[in-house]
């Protein structure tokens, strides 16, 4: 299994308030791909927690994308979560052959952040 990054920076994609999230359309541009968000996927927990990433691909590829994507695990080990830079905690969907992170949650009371963290391909190798 191959692992390469393709979207280097975090972008913010959701910047407002709670309860307008799912009337924005989150559009994202993947090389000549783009790919329709849909914000539904935040409020009805469809991403899964960036730990379970470890038990789908092998340990040394998970270490890659800990590492050139910036997240921490959180100080409670126990819990199993990781951070981003921003604080928030970090979860991903595979669409394709491409692996989406993001963070995600409040900045204040009301006021929602969702950021995109990165982009990975993920390829088979013989």
């Amino acid at each position: 299994m191959n692992i390469l990054k393709i979207e280097n920076n975090s972008k913010i994609i959701y910047d407002g308030l709670f309860e307008e999230i799912n009337k924005k359309e989150l559009i994202i541009q993947v090389e000549e791909e783009i790919v329709n968000i849909s914000p539904y996927i935040f409020l009805q927990d469809k991403l899964k927690n960036l730990k379970e990433l470890r038990l789908i691909i092998p340990k040394d590829k998970f270490d890659i994308i800990i590492r050139e994507g910036g997240f921490k695990e959180m100080a409670i080990k126990s819990l199993g979560y990781y951070k981003s830079y921003e604080y928030l905690h970090c979860e991903y969907i595979i669409i394709g052959n491409k692996l989406y992170i993001f963070s995600f949650g409040e900045k204040q009371p009301s006021l929602w952040y969702i950021i995109l963290e990165g982009i990975w391909k993920i390829a088979e190798t013989n």
